[in-house]
């Protein structure tokens, strides 16, 4: 589940509902939305989560050490029993966006279990859920987390989500195609990457796949610092300024499907 800013979320609304009132065509829409809202869509391709919905329980958000997995995946799957939006899409094989009030009074949201686990830390009270993968095939349904943390989601901008939601999941499977491994690999620009050591390139990949510098770490038997080291190496051999962690990681995508962001 992909999480973004009110900030990003109002700018996102507003280039969506520009373009749907000029009604361009399903391309120059595309080519429009790639280049007006890179971070909803790198968002997606960098830190989507697989959510199983016959069981509830789910892939990334655990931080329990390897022998405590089992124990902290049930407390985890029965936190996400208490989701209203995930508790609707068990029960209808017809998935569109949806906010928490949809389904339940926020003051009884925030006295949730789940709220004070997952959303409380992040500062947000209010969401909007849009499923990335419709048809929710193989028991698993990909969704994009818009959150707020003042005010709810208006009527206008849950109808702009469902009026949109149909290019937004035809986007979202089109970056997932171009970001998985075998994609990626036959992507890399081996004039840019020649700059890289094996081991950069191997951290640049990782990133590209949306992975916390911990979980790149482990999969590289390195510790956080060194990882954090070897990305402020990348970032000025490609001599591209140093940014905030998630613009690096657009960035990090950009760079492997062989493009850089416009200036």
């Amino acid at each position: 589940m992909v999480f973004i800013s009110e900030r990003d979320f109002a700018a996102a609304s507003e280039t969506a509902e520009q373009l749907r009132l000029r009604a361009q065509t399903p391309k120059s829409l595309e080519q429009a939305m790639l280049a007006q809202l890179p971070g909803l869509l790198c968002a997606d391709m960098a830190a989507s989560v697989n959510l199983h919905m016959a069981s509830l329980g789910v892939e990334a958000f655990s931080r329990a050490p390897s022998g405590d997995m089992i124990s902290h995946e049930r407390e985890l799957s029965d936190l996400l029993r208490q989701h209203p939006i995930l508790r609707q899409y068990t029960t209808t094989s017809h998935l569109s966006p949806h906010t928490v009030s949809d389904f339940i009074d926020i003051a009884a949201w925030t006295s949730t279990g789940i709220y004070h686990e997952v959303y409380r830390p992040l500062g947000t009270r209010f969401q909007l859920v849009i499923p990335l993968d419709v048809s929710a095939r193989d028991g698993y349904v990909r969704l994009l987390s818009l959150t707020r943390a003042r005010t709810d989601f208006t009527v206008r901008e849950t109808d702009l989500a469902r009026v949109l939601h149909g290019q937004i999941v035809a986007l979202s499977q089109s970056a997932q195609r171009s970001t998985s491994p075998q994609a990626v690999a036959s992507a890399l620009d081996a004039q840019i990457l020649s700059r890289l050591t094996n081991r950069e390139q191997a951290v640049l990949a990782l990133m590209a796949q949306g992975r916390s510098n911990m979980s790149i770490g482990s999969a590289l038997s390195l510790d956080e610092r060194t990882i954090e080291a070897y990305i402020r190496h990348i970032f000025q051999k490609l001599d591209l300024e140093p940014q905030p962690q998630d613009h690096r990681r657009v960035l990090a995508v950009l760079l492997h499907l062989g493009s850089t962001p416009a200036t």
